[in-house]
């Protein structure tokens, strides 16, 4: 039984410097992860990572397909719902049009990305033909 839960992942592009081909190296920092009840340890985070080499104080990701991976699979081993990747660039202008609580707590609905969990998608076609 899924709980009805969500968590919400902050993160920054961090440009590390040269190029391939025209386009920049950088890498994806979560800046916060939280649910309902506070933020997200960075135990928790280890643990559903797996042999990630993590730094102590925060988690990067080399590509934003990695940092989706990783949330979908949270989701997944921690009976959420939904979650809501927010950039902080996107925050910031979501932050902007804030008046009060009710429309701060709306930010990662509004101008986040927001991914469901596996158990939660519905079925294609062809998932209900082949069950």
């Amino acid at each position: 039984m899924k709980l009805n839960k969500v968590i919400c992942l902050l993160f920054r592009f961090i440009n590390v410097g040269g190029t391939d081909e025209g386009t920049p190296h950088g890498r994806y920092r979560v800046i916060q992860f939280f649910d309902e009840t506070g933020k997200i340890s960075l135990d928790e985070i280890m643990r559903v990572s797996g042999d990630r080499n993590l730094h102590p104080d925060f988690v990067e990701f080399e590509t934003k397909e990695e940092l989706t991976d990783f949330a979908l699979k949270f989701l997944d081993q921690n009976d959420y719902e939904n979650a809501y990747l927010l950039s902080t660039n996107d925050f910031n202008i979501g932050i902007e049009s804030c008046h009060n609580i009710e429309a701060f707590k709306d930010i990662f609905k509004d101008y986040g990305t927001c991914l469901t969990s596996t158990a939660e998608r519905p079925k294609s076609l062809f998932g209900k033909i082949f069950d």
